[in-house]
C-alpha cells in the first residue's frame, strides 16, 4: 500500500470517528436537554392524577357513594397537618376547620359533580411544586345557576408521598362560566 492510500484511509477513518463523536455528542446534549422536560411531564402527570383523585373523593364524599372509612386514606393522608385553603370567597380555612367541615358534609350534596381541566405545573423544585388547574362544579348548593368554575393554585410538598400544603381558589369570570355547558 502506498503512503497516499494509507493517508486517505486514515483521513476517512478520522472523519468517520469525528462524525461518530459529533453524533454521540449531539445525542447526549439532546438527551440532557430533554430530561427536564421529561421530568416535568412525569411530574405534571403525577400531580394531575392526585388532583383528579382528590376531587373524585369530594364527589364520592358529598354523594355518599364512598364509604365513610375512605375519609382517612383518600382525604386526610393527602393533606399536610399545616394545610390551608383560601376559598373563592376569600375565606381562609386551616386544616382543623376544613377537616371538621368535610366530616360534617358526608352525603349532603346529592348529584354533585366536579370536572378538572387544564392541570399544569407552574414551578417545581426537588422538594416542592406549584400547580394550577381549572375546576368546574355542578349541582353544588353554593353555586349559582347550573354550576361554577374556579382556578385553583396548589402548593405540593414532594417526597415519597405528595402532600397538599396550600390551595388558593379564585372564581372564574361569569362570562366564561356562562358559556360552559356543564355536560359532565
Amino acid at each position: 500500500m502506498s503512503s497516499k492510500t494509507i493517508s486517505k484511509s486514515l483521513n476517512a477513518a478520522l472523519r468517520m470517528l469525528l462524525l461518530g463523536l459529533l453524533i454521540t455528542f449531539a445525542c447526549v446534549i439532546a438527551t440532557q436537554a430533554g430530561e427536564p422536560e421529561m421530568k416535568l411531564q412525569t411530574l405534571e402527570a403525577k400531580l394531575r392524577k392526585d388532583v383528579e383523585d382528590l376531587h373524585a373523593f369530594f364527589v364520592g364524599w358529598y354523594n355518599a357513594s364512598l364509604p365513610e372509612s375512605a375519609f382517612e386514606s383518600e382525604f386526610m393522608e393527602r393533606l399536610d397537618p399545616g394545610f390551608t385553603i383560601i376559598m373563592p370567597s376569600g375565606v381562609r380555612l386551616d386544616h382543623k376547620t376544613l377537616v371538621s367541615s368535610m366530616r360534617g358534609s358526608y352525603g349532603k350534596k346529592p348529584g354533585f359533580r366536579i370536572e378538572i381541566r387544564t392541570v399544569r405545573v407552574v414551578h417545581a423544585t426537588e422538594s416542592s411544586a406549584v400547580a394550577q388547574y381549572v375546576e368546574w362544579q355542578r349541582n353544588d348548593h353554593e353555586s349559582p345557576g347550573s354550576g361554577s368554575g374556579r382556578v385553583s393554585t396548589v402548593i405540593f410538598s414532594l417526597g415519597d408521598e405528595l402532600q397538599w400544603l396550600h390551595v388558593h381558589e379564585t372564581w372564574l369570570p361569569e362570562d366564561i362560566v356562562g358559556a360552559d355547558h356543564f355536560d359532565f
